[in-house]
């Protein structure tokens, strides 16, 4: 399966997997049962993650890059197929990429729906 998850995914996942009973509160995360069943299917274009030490810092993740926002000091983009270990920072010389995370970002999950 090549397909982007979350931690906060797993949840829900298991909930509909065992059959119990939704909660009452709105999840976060979306169970990906029907992506196990139908791999092919569109799914999230991106993920999130906050570093829980400082809050300003915000990472964005698709499948083809890794986008860090550095609480508005500096940025990062990393090309996820070419440097995997994100060690070359392409944000200077990639504009158009940068633009595109920020506005995914900026959107949150509702940007990351397929």
């Amino acid at each position: 399966m090549d397909a982007l998850l979350e931690l906060v995914d797993i949840y829900p996942t298991l909930i509909e997997l065992c059959g119990l009973p939704t909660p009452p509160q709105q999840l976060e995360g979306t169970s990906f049962v029907p992506l196990l069943r139908n791999t092919n299917l569109p799914w999230k274009k991106a993920v999130f993650t906050h570093r829980a030490y400082n809050k300003g810092i915000i990472g964005t993740k698709t499948k083809a890059f890794n986008f860090i926002d550095y609480a508005g000091d500096s940025i990062a983009l990393y090309d996820r197929k070419i440097d995997p270990f994100n060690l070359t920072n392409i944000a200077s010389s990639k504009p158009d990429v940068v633009a595109k995370m920020q506005k995914i970002q900026a959107g949150g999950w509702q940007n990351a729906l397929p």
